[in-house]
């Protein structure tokens, strides 16, 4: 079956007679036809986009607005999809020439990069949360790795904004404190606690303490929803009433 190349189409454009005409290929005809831009679209496959059989090399910058599916349906709320084909095929690879200069990979929020991957594979983000489940010591248990970087003052406020607990029931909860503090400002600066400040919870709604310098801090865990929970503290005693916190939370819980 004869085809036609797109520089064939464009010679034929000169002898359209209106200027919302558009040229096609009549394959059955084996000859070049033209169609009313609204018809074109109509009529097509795809809202207008003639679907390409073979492979092809795009050298123009090419813009596509509506939402995109690779390998699968276009899901609402997602701009572009990504399915891999089979369980052997990876769904996305991003890669850059030899010795980059620029970033491998960023994520942005209008505009400006949240998180990225520099040339050399350093990741750089704006906060760390880490939430990772973990099974074994004869019970149920859930962990997660957080980076905190609060300032607790007299109301309650989030120390971490979301953990999933592996159980609703659970009733012996760890939080391993490896942080830097300042109590009220005190000092110039944050100071490195001396080591892991533990804080243990008997069960989702205990309210244990912790106290920095002169001030009394007080935890507690409110629901999110299901199984997820934030944790939230506040000063409650003591003189002061702000308390700077900077570093690694290790959250653990189970069913004992």
């Amino acid at each position: 079956m004869a085809t036609k190349t797109f520089t064939q189409l464009t010679a034929y454009a000169s002898t359209l007679a209106a200027s919302d005409e558009v040229p096609i290929w009549d394959a059955s005809a084996a000859a070049a036809r033209k169609m009313t831009v609204a018809n074109f679209i109509a009529n097509t496959p795809n809202g207008g986009l003639a679907e390409l059989g073979a492979a092809n090399v795009f050298t123009a910058n090419q813009r596509v607005s509506a939402l995109v599916g690779v390998n699968v349906a276009p899901t609402t709320g997602q701009q572009l999809t990504v399915l891999a084909g089979s369980t052997s095929t990876v769904g996305m690879v991003v890669d850059t020439p030899a010795s980059p200069t620029a970033n491998l990979a960023e994520f942005r929020n209008n505009g400006t990069a949240k998180f990225y991957v520099n040339a050399n594979g350093a990741m750089t983000a704006l906060g760390l949360n880490i939430n990772t489940g973990i099974t074994g010591g004869g019970g149920e248990a859930q962990g997660g790795i957080y980076y905190i970087n609060a300032s607790i003052t007299t109301s309650y406020g989030t120390v971490i904004a979301s953990h999933v607990f592996g159980s609703l029931s659970v009733t012996s909860i760890k939080v391993d404190l490896l942080v830097a503090l300042s109590n009220n400002y005190e000092g110039g600066g944050l100071t490195q606690d001396s080591g892991i400040r533990t804080v243990a919870f008997t069960s989702k709604t205990d309210t244990p303490t912790t106290t920095v310098g002169s001030t009394v801090v007080t935890l507690q865990w409110t629901q999110v929803s299901g199984a997820t929970y934030k944790l939230e503290a506040a000063c409650t005693g003591g003189s002061g009433t702000v308390v700077l916190m900077s570093g690694l939370a290790i959250v653990k819980g189970g069913v004992v």
